[in-house]
């Protein structure tokens, strides 16, 4: 076989003796759904095979085209056989993006990959499946290595040794060099508000009536010892007005009762007149500790335990309590199928890899949505219609109904929320409770 990079169209359903033969050399090689392939080609060679019928080679060239789009009507037999004499190497890719992110390290070499509709197969491994989802992605399997299971992209390249990938292509990280991951950004508890209860404010209001109470009562004890002291009330057996400087005649009984009320202490009042003069002060105090005691349980009991919560980007991998989770992307759209959103349907692919026991099972209420002002969002179930069924055909979104143990399984859940729900939002997952995924 000659060096370079070929392609062979095959159906399963034909003896491989009756297969098309191989047409290449092709360079620049990016497998894009449909299938569509995009190829450069330099030469044309049909290698040494004996026995192919000129109608055979054009057949397998005509089935080039057919993949490239210059022949109309799509590709005739779905299978396509990678092959090269020195080894291959691919990529998967998102062709297109120049600001892709979270690139990928090629895989090889292989002497031969095979193109299925739903899943890609290198020197007898599969290594790719097609993913269940709004729109067609390759999940890689642990088959691709460890550091590549549970990733997500839309397109392979494909390139011969010694070639290079499509020009269009972003160099590709070190196969050994860890996959950039953007620190979490800190979560943000907003600090509880203090506010004051009805029964404070009454209590507080109490206080200080009671405070200015207590200042006139001061203020007219002050002014009664005064005068006291200048009518010489304090001469025990002549007693004085209180608010006068003369004294008054008295009547021999009447100062009998003054000398046995002022009998208890040689100056000023009792100790029981000193409390009783004094007891909306001592109340007020006792009122101001109740309500400041009573305010610090309340504040306390009220105050939300701050949650610390592991923030993780798009198509970053983190692991719960029974699975292993990739959320890949969200979008938007006004319907799905036959069922319109009341607002606008908020699209969120999720992968997931059983890694508890076979007949484990997922339900769209394990997700919830929680926007920027912090209000959750509860994902559509699989009773509201949402998804393909016998009542909704036509929707492009399907529940899976079993998750293998140790293979990625794509999920769409889909939210219906308002129209103008802005950026900001977060996924939480029952499975993993200490994490949410940044969406936007």
């Amino acid at each position: 076989m000659q060096t370079g990079l070929f392609v062979t169209f095959f159906d399963p359903r034909e003896p491989r003796d009756r297969e098309l033969p191989p047409v290449g050399p092709l360079d620049h090689v990016v497998l894009r759904h449909g299938p569509q392939l995009i190829v450069e080609r330099s030469g044309v060679h049909h290698g040494d095979e004996t026995g192919v019928s000129v109608e055979r080679w054009f057949e397998a060239e005509l089935e080039l085209e057919r993949a490239t789009g210059a022949e109309p009507g799509g590709v005739r037999r779905p299978n396509m056989r990678f092959t090269s004499r020195d080894g291959l190497f691919l990529r998967f890719v998102s062709y297109g993006d120049a600001q892709e992110r979270h690139r990928l390290a090629e895989l090889g070499p292989f002497s031969a990959v095979v193109v299925r509709p739903r899943e890609i197969e290198a020197d007898g491994r599969v290594i790719a499946t097609l993913a269940v989802a709004d729109f067609p992605t390759w999940a890689l399997t642990p088959n691709a290595g460890d550091e590549f299971a549970g990733a997500y992209k839309p397109d392979v390249a494909i390139r011969a040794e010694g070639a290079k990938y499509h020009p269009s292509l972003g160099p590709a990280p070190a196969a050994n060099e860890p996959q950039p991951v953007r620190p979490a950004a800190p979560v943000v508890v907003p600090a509880a508000r203090r506010e004051e209860t009805a029964l404070a404010a009454r209590d507080v209001e109490l206080v200080q009536r009671l405070e200015r109470e207590h200042s006139e009562d001061t203020l007219r004890a002050r002014i009664f010892e005064e005068n006291r002291q200048r009518s010489g009330a304090n001469v025990v057996g002549e007693p004085a007005a209180w608010t006068t400087h003369y004294r008054t005649p008295v009547t021999q009984a009447t100062s009998a009762r003054a000398a046995a009320r002022t009998a208890a202490t040689e100056e000023g009042f009792s100790i029981g007149e000193v409390l009783w003069r004094w007891r909306f002060a001592i109340i007020g105090l006792l009122l101001v500790g109740m309500v400041t005691y009573a305010a610090y349980i309340a504040i306390r009991s009220a105050a939300p335990a701050s949650a610390q919560y592991t923030t993780v980007n798009l198509s970053q991998r983190f692991s719960g309590t029974r699975w292993d989770w990739v959320v890949n992307g969200v979008r938007r759209a006004p319907d799905s199928g036959g069922v319109r959103a009341q607002g606008v349907f908020y699209i969120v692919s999720v992968a997931a890899t059983n890694k508890a026991t076979e007949g484990a099972v997922l339900s769209p209420s394990e997700f919830t949505l929680i926007d920027a002002n912090g209000v959750e969002h509860l994902a559509s179930s699989t009773a509201s219609g949402v998804y393909q069924g016998p009542g909704n055909p036509s929707s492009p979104h399907m529940w899976p109904s079993s998750f293998p143990v140790g293979r990625p399984v794509t999920l769409s859940l889909l939210f219906d929320v308002d129209p103008g729900l802005g950026r900001g939002n977060v996924l939480a997952i029952a499975d993993a409770p200490n994490v949410r995924v940044k969406l936007e």
